[in-house]
């Protein structure tokens, strides 16, 4: 790849992050404490950071003690989970296990709901029914999540 792309590319992302407000990603971390573990391709191959894996150049350690801090924080018991790379990926994968234990169930989500979860509805081919908002406050409008089920 040519240098100058590269030097241009990164004035590009100075300067787009230069006003940047924080959504979807605070961009106020000094993340210089991370710089020599760029040199390996950390992958959790499998995603669950519970079974071993035969790549051992993984974060499985690290993922467990995040699990673990929440699954303290609110008193579970009985837990799993995995630590997503973003807002999308959790809910592509919330939907499917929902798919898989509801394999008849209709998803309902808001208008106001992250744009992924119309996306995994799709990708998943789970029916979905989009729910009006209640305005200001972009709450669930429940009379017309009320009506919407019982059309069905």
């Amino acid at each position: 790849m040519d240098v100058d792309f590269l030097s241009d590319y990164q004035l590009i992302l100075n300067e787009a992050s230069e006003f940047h407000l924080g959504y979807p990603y605070n961009l106020k971390h000094d993340h210089t404490f991370l710089l020599p573990f760029l040199k390996y391709s950390i992958n959790n191959l499998g995603g669950d950071c519970f079974t071993k894996s035969n790549y051992r150049i993984d974060s499985r350690d690290f993922e467990k003690e995040v699990l673990q801090f929440f699954a303290n924080l609110y008193h579970l018991q009985d837990w799993w989970g995995y630590v997503t790379t973003s807002g999308t990926e959790g809910n592509l994968y919330g939907i499917l296990l929902g798919r898989e234990n509801y394999p008849n169930a209709i998803l309902y989500a808001s208008d106001a709901s992250h744009y992924s979860v119309t996306k995994a509805a799709r990708f998943f081919r789970v029916p979905y029914r989009k729910i009006g908002v209640q305005k200001p406050s972009e709450e669930m409008d429940y009379s017309d999540f009320y009506v919407t089920v019982h059309r069905i």
